[in-house]
């Protein structure tokens, strides 16, 4: 088995700011995630490796999502629904993978999962109480609501900013006569970070490195449908991102079987949604649906899959706790079929993750590959090779082999030409622009992953480069 390692380029960024905390160097990149990073560090001082403290955290945040969810349902829908619910959310594959890797989604959805329980806890009007009936309500509960949703904002600004429709939905949640308490905290949860933040970079420079990552996000880099215009393609991604790459929904054997379950399931819960017998409020629906539109617009979802975790997180739950739910006409042995069918969509659900899992394994990012490459030159702890490309040239400098970003071979022949060595080889991806002279570069060879685990580079060549 492969030591966790980072799978893209804001992974490795997260990996290297256990060491050193450097926005202008994507060490992380901006906007610069301070909680996710001390975090990282707290843990990494416990394991001793910063790559592993990341699935660690992801690890714990995914046990977390599982265990609010159960106790958001169980009051609401029977403990046996809240369980396939939970188990459901956790096992799918695109939330597995959050759950498994380097990166934010999973810690973010355990914030979002914590301020929603605490907000979904709130008494409803005055002289609710529960059971007793004699007490007045929480007058607390709207405040704790409104600190988590701040955490939980503040996190978002340094986890995953593009959540804000969802955190908006947080405050639609709490009552109107406390919703100013819960702003208020709010602010203070992101001033919690940000104020260190900003005095640790200096404020004249954090915002210029925001600028200039906004810009590049939006003009450049980010491949969003404002960027390129593509409609059809930007919404085909999106389906694929919440189905094929969601839950492994897609045409083998068991994504067939499995895309049946999940239908039949996802019916049924909008069947018991009309009937009034499930009831979530409104605020969810809506502010996912928002979310949607805004990462379709704004966000790389053709490339990155990771942006719809929540609603596939949301989508899951749903399915689970639907099929689980006993249905009233049936009696007998019959009775058990919803809990049958429960049972093997989480199932399912969990082998084709597992699937997922040993792939990513059996086959780790194209960069990786390309630094095991490398360790098969002879003379490599001598410098005698030297990688350049684009995000797979991180993977080179994580492993200290020379080379670098490079965006078209004289960025190359510029690099080389600064080193007080020349490398014996140097490899240059394909994602560095060649063109003239570079036609004629050696290939090398190619390097490859299941299109499920990569959906920017499935396939990347490479040439040999002889300085």
């Amino acid at each position: 088995m492969r030591a966790p390692i980072a799978e893209d380029w804001d992974g490795l960024g997260f990996v290297s700011s256990v060491k050193t905390f450097d926005l202008a160097a994507f060490s992380p990149h901006p906007p610069g995630y301070p909680v996710y990073v001390a975090l990282l560090r707290l843990v990494a001082l416990v394991v001793r490796d910063a790559a592993l403290a990341g699935a660690v955290v992801s690890a714990a945040s995914g046990a977390l999502c599982a265990y609010y969810t159960f106790q958001m349902l169980a009051p609401r829908v029977g403990r046996l629904p809240a369980l396939s619910g939970a188990c459901s959310g956790a096992v799918g594959s695109l939330v597995l993978r959050a759950s498994s890797q380097v990166g934010t989604e999973a810690l973010g959805l355990a914030f979002l999962l914590g301020a929603l329980h605490v907000a979904l806890a709130e008494p409803g009007e005055p002289g609710e109480s529960g059971e007793s009936g004699d007490m007045g309500p929480d007058r607390g509960a709207p405040l704790r609501a409104g600190l988590s949703v701040g955490l939980s904002c503040g996190l978002a600004l340094g986890v995953r900013l593009s959540w804000w429709p969802l955190y908006l939905g947080l405050l639609a949640l709490v009552a109107n006569r406390a919703r100013i308490r819960a702003l208020v905290s709010l602010g203070v949860g992101v001033l919690v970070w940000a104020i260190p933040l900003a005095l640790f970079v200096g404020p004249r420079k954090l915002a210029a490195l925001f600028a200039a990552h906004g810009e590049g996000h939006a003009h450049r880099f980010g491949r969003t449908l404002l960027q390129d215009g593509d409609v059809g393609g930007h919404l085909a991604a999106l389906a694929r991102d919440l189905t094929a790459d969601g839950l492994g929904l897609d045409g083998t054997g068991l994504g067939v079987v499995l895309s049946v379950v999940a239908a039949l399931g996802f019916a049924r819960f909008v069947s018991l949604w009309a009937n009034g017998a499930l009831s979530p409020r409104t605020a969810i629906p809506i502010s996912l649906l928002a979310y949607a539109v805004f990462v379709t617009l704004f966000q790389n979802v053709i490339e990155s899959p990771r942006h719809v975790v929540p609603i596939v997180y949301a989508g899951s739950v749903a399915t689970g706790v639907a099929l689980a739910t006993p249905w009233p006409r049936l009696s007998g042995k019959l009775a058990n079929l919803p809990s049958l069918a429960a049972l093997v969509f989480a199932l399912m659900l969990a082998a084709r993750g597992a699937n997922d899992a040993l792939d990513r394994t059996a086959h780790p990012p194209l960069g990786a590959q390309l630094v095991d490459r490398a360790h098969e030159e002879p003379g490599l702890s001598a410098g005698a090779v030297a990688i350049f490309g684009g995000d797979s040239a991180r993977f080179a400098i994580m492993a200290n082999i020379p080379g670098g970003y490079a965006e078209n071979l004289g960025d190359v022949h510029l690099a080389l030409g600064a080193m007080r060595r020349l490398p014996t080889v140097a490899y240059v991806t394909g994602e560095v622009s060649l063109g003239g002279p570079g036609a004629a570069l050696p290939h090398g060879s190619v390097v490859c992953r299941p299109v499920r685990l990569d959906r920017k580079h499935a396939c990347m060549p490479f040439y040999r480069l002889e300085p």
